[in-house]
């Protein structure tokens, strides 16, 4: 029945990116040549600490350890923001630990040595990876370094070196 109406565009703009076949030169596109030196320099104050590594989490282990890390970060921030927490229920946490296991969501985790600070879910489908959620580290020391940016990032990089053809963070750009 709904194929029967004339389309509208989405609610949500949703923010999309065709990917090319290589990294830096999506990143050209979207970034000056000074905010890609201040990435630099949010990465390396980072690196100074502590090795940053992205993964892909792979086995039960790194899943539960992945979703553990977003648990806590969106429980801090809802409750910081007095809002309530969506992701929270027993129902929910399950839902996306099955979907894990089964490969049908991605997670991404980027540790600063063995601290989680930002992790990040997403379904992958033929040739377009979509982003669900995205939670990164409150604590001021680590956040002032942009971990959900550079998660960002490194999930792009992922995704062009896997060969996806597109990339969204997936709708949500409403206040919790």
């Amino acid at each position: 029945p709904l194929a029967d109406g004339e389309p509208q565009p989405s609610p949500s703009f949703a923010y999309a990116s065709a990917l090319p076949d290589d990294f830096s030169a999506w990143l050209d596109a979207r970034a000056s040549k000074e905010a890609k030196k201040k990435m630099r320099k949010k990465r390396a104050r980072l690196e100074a600490t502590a090795p940053l590594v992205h993964s892909r989490a792979a086995g039960a282990q790194q899943i539960g350890r992945a979703l553990a890390a977003f648990h806590a970060e969106r429980r801090a921030r809802t409750e910081a923001l007095g809002a309530p927490d969506p992701y929270s229920s027993a129902a929910a946490q399950e839902f996306r630990s099955r979907l894990a296991r089964e490969g049908a969501l991605e997670l991404h985790a980027l540790a600063h040595g063995e601290r989680i600070i930002a992790v990040f879910g997403a379904l992958p489908g033929a040739e377009r990876l979509s982003g669900l959620f995205i939670g990164h580290e409150s604590d001021p020391e680590i956040a002032r370094s942009s971990p959900g940016e550079i998660m960002v990032q490194a999930v792009v990089a992922d995704a062009i070196a896997r060969g996806f053809a597109e990339f969204d963070l997936g709708v949500g750009e409403a206040r919790y």
